[in-house]
């Protein structure tokens, strides 16, 4: 089984990779991310599908693509403690030699941290605003609109986990 793992901005399908079923999903996100800024898309968020769920991608898509990663997260998933404004602060505060300080805005802190080693733990953090926010969607509803497009694309048996981008 192959895959096409396809970027749509909107309903417009804008980049797209080939993989054979066996691959894994998150290293095609790169290359994905790559494109977008080549294009300079300008996005505010970023569906994916649950394969795609990992501290490095949630941190990577709010820092190069200036968007919300929007990734469907396990009925199970779980607070990660490291991600916790207090940990960011704290973080954010022991890299005082660096220009780090829990005095500014969220935004600036978790820029620093990415810029200074500590992407998983921005990603943590990204995580866990999403599954703090009740207006968050389930999976289902995150899934619905790219797969309905997605199935009007298919060709022979290849899926399309890269969900898409809103606008």
């Amino acid at each position: 089984m192959n895959k096409a793992h396809i970027t749509m901005i909107g309903t417009y399908p804008v980049f797209m990779t080939y993989t054979n079923g066996l691959a894994g999903d998150s290293p095609q996100l790169t290359s994905h991310i790559t494109a977008l800024l080549r294009m300079k898309a300008e996005i505010d968020e970023f569906l994916l599908d649950g394969s795609y769920d990992s501290f490095l991608n949630h941190a990577a898509i709010w820092y190069k693509l200036k968007a919300k990663p929007l990734i469907s997260l396990p009925v199970d998933a779980v607070i990660n403690k490291e991600g916790e404004l207090g940990r960011i602060n704290h973080w954010a505060n022991k890299m005082w030699k660096f220009g780090g300080t829990k005095h500014t805005k969220i935004n600036k802190k978790l820029k620093f941290l990415y810029e200074n080693g500590r992407q998983e733990q921005v990603g943590m953090y990204l995580r866990n605003q999403n599954l703090e926010d009740k207006t968050f969607p389930d999976s289902c509803k995150l899934r619905s609109e790219c797969e309905r497009i997605h199935g009007h694309m298919k060709i022979g048996t290849y899926s399309s986990p890269l969900c898409g981008l809103e606008l």
